[in-house]
């Protein structure tokens, strides 16, 4: 197992000193945390510019950062290491129980350095630690808890600023005698929807992880899976910024697979990464190859960084699928005197996937 962690970098295990927090001061934690989140990382590594100095390198097919199933460029938290190997995150069973096994996190596709991660762990064998990598350094550490099923961890770790692909970091697990089969997976930290990458201290970004973490032992037909899509949209095409006039941007393109088109914005230089990612322009009704058209009216800002997204919806709600590797989507840049710029990552998707 830590031959495949080498493959990345060899790094020294730290541990963090925990906090221990009771289960009443998990709310109150979580409403303080983002105002506190600046403070933290102040006394955690020291207080340092704000201003992202560290340039890495550029996403595309050839990335380093970029993974042989990440050229959407969807940033990626992962029990699965990006590389070729299906059964990346597919383990083997201790011989003898009851033993602790240590399993792997990895981070790719990054829009640049970040500054952090947060996260929730989630397994049905008993947490032990989490132990991040060398580069990153828990604040505000949670006890392991658990319902009737599962065990959980709350995890925040913060940085001063790194590169793509590196291991997070380690989960150590408990696993019982008589044990046949178990998993460990993520979900969003605390009350959030999903894991999230921090760039720049303030910025944040959800994150994809596909496979749904590793397992061993048994056949699992969900975790370590490719993603479990019956029939993925296509994308969004010819999706463009079109000024005209200094009160108004209009966006145009072709609609996907999907019956509804999604378009999400951000005004910080990174595109809208998911359907919560961003501010909401539009979600409206549409047809595979039809021309559509919609008015940002009054812009704020001097440059807007647009998603299109296109998805399923049942009834109010969005067919997430598996996760948001079952839905595709284009980007476009637009600035509000000129149309600056415009890729499509809907296109690469097609090529690479």
């Amino acid at each position: 197992m830590f031959k495949r962690v080498l493959q990345f970098h060899l790094w020294r295990v730290q541990r963090a000193v925990a906090v221990i927090l009771t289960s009443a001061f998990r709310m109150a934690f979580r409403m303080a945390f983002r105002l506190a989140f600046g403070l933290a990382f102040g006394l955690a590594i020291g207080f340092t510019s704000f201003a992202l100095a560290t340039n890495c390198e550029e996403l595309s097919p050839t990335s380093t950062n970029v993974m042989a199933y990440g050229t959407d460029y969807l940033p990626r938290l992962d029990f699965h290491d990006g590389l070729e190997a299906e059964t990346a995150c597919v383990y083997d069973l201790p011989d003898a129980l009851p033993a602790e096994m240590n399993i792997p996190l990895y981070g790719f596709n990054l829009q640049n350095a970040i500054t952090g991660v947060r996260f929730r762990l989630i397994a049905s064998v008993p947490l032990v630690t989490f132990t991040p990598s060398e580069d990153l350094t828990e604040i505000g550490g949670e006890t392991v808890w658990n319902d009737e099923d599962y065990w959980y961890l709350d995890i925040s770790l913060v940085a001063e600023e790194i590169c793509g692909p590196l291991v997070i970091g380690e989960v150590t697990l408990s696993v019982p005698e008589g044990t046949e089969s178990y998993f460990v997976d993520l979900l969003g930290f605390l009350a959030e929807q999903s894991p999230v990458f921090v760039y720049n201290h303030t910025i944040e970004l959800p994150v994809v992880q596909p496979r749904h973490g590793a397992y061993a032992g048994q056949v699992d037909l969900y975790h370590c899976q490719p993603p479990l899509c019956v029939q993925p949209n296509t994308a969004v095409s010819e999706f463009q910024p079109i000024q005209s006039g200094g009160e108004v941007i209009e966006l145009g393109w072709k609609g996907g697979g999907g019956d509804f088109t999604m378009i999400r914005y951000r005004t910080d230089g990174l595109h809208p990464t998911s359907i919560f990612d961003g501010e909401l322009l539009t979600l409206m009704p549409s047809y595979p190859q039809q021309d559509f058209a919609i008015f940002h009216d009054n812009p704020q800002f001097v440059q807007y960084w647009y998603s299109a997204f296109s998805v399923t919806m049942v009834g109010e709600e969005v067919v997430l699928g598996s996760q948001l590797e079952c839905d595709s989507f284009t980007t476009a840049t637009v600035d509000e005197s000129v149309g600056s710029e415009s890729t499509t990552w809907g296109v690469l998707k097609s090529k690479y996937r």
